[in-house]
């Protein structure tokens, strides 16, 4: 299953091919002075699973019909280190106006709509 295919590669590849962000240290959002946050970049094939899997889900979240959703972005696992923050925050629009965060294991997962922050 997916989330068993997401956990092993995060397994594998958490501690040998993640790389640290580097953000501005004055962001808003996340401030590199703030937060020691690494990404691991999901490969093409694991990208294409979790659109496949979240397209129908966030279809009928939002009344649109699978199709018409256009994926903009995959970021991967990001790494939150000791100390780091997340501060309370809207997506950009023009490229975030239906978001998902996969969390926890081995099967949650959260939508949050902006207009609901």
């Amino acid at each position: 299953d997916l989330m068993q295919e997401l956990r092993a590669f995060w397994l594998a590849g958490r501690l040998t091919r993640s790389s640290p962000e580097n953000l501005d240290k004055l962001d808003a959002v996340l401030p590199g002075c703030k937060a020691d946050t690494w990404t691991l970049h999901l490969n093409d094939h694991l990208k294409a699973r979790v659109q496949d899997a979240l397209r129908p889900i966030l279809a009928a979240w939002t009344g649109f019909k699978p199709e018409t959703l256009k994926p903009t972005a995959i970021y991967g696992f990001r790494l939150y280190r000791q100390g780091s923050a997340l501060y309370t925050h809207v997506d950009r629009m023009a490229t975030h106006a239906i978001s998902a965060i996969l969390e926890g294991w081995p099967h949650d997962y959260r939508v949050c709509p902006a207009d609901d922050l």
